[in-house]
């Protein structure tokens, strides 16, 4: 059988009653071995397949998807002096200085004085 990502519900107990639910991820082959494999001290709700949305959900837990390419793209243009952070500075438009107040602004600003 092949390995899948699994994700184990559980309810771990964090105060005298006081309980917290969390999900934890296994890659194994079936349901039952991932509920094995899970060693805490809370109960398992329940245990089900991952689908591919949830895991590119959760691609920085698991390490799934693209998101990490794009930090290590990030830090070699960073070495190199440039890069992204040039492009968005170059597309900056100069800041507008601020506007005046409006009419209904300055009679407000007056009766408060």
């Amino acid at each position: 059988m092949s390995r899948q990502w699994y994700e184990v519900r559980v309810r771990e107990k964090t105060g005298p009653e006081k309980w917290v639910k969390k999900s934890k991820f296994y890659f194994v082959g079936g349901a039952g071995d991932a509920a094995k494999k899970y060693k805490g001290s809370g109960l398992i709700m329940w245990v089900q397949k991952v689908s591919k949305e949830k895991l590119l959900g959760k691609e920085k837990l698991l390490g799934v998807g693209t998101f990490l390419g794009l930090g290590d793209q990030l830090l070699k243009d960073l070495r190199k002096g440039g890069g992204l952070l040039e492009e968005v500075r170059r597309d900056k438009e100069p800041l507008e200085p601020k506007k005046k107040r409006g009419y209904y602004g300055r009679k407000r600003k007056e009766t408060t004085n």
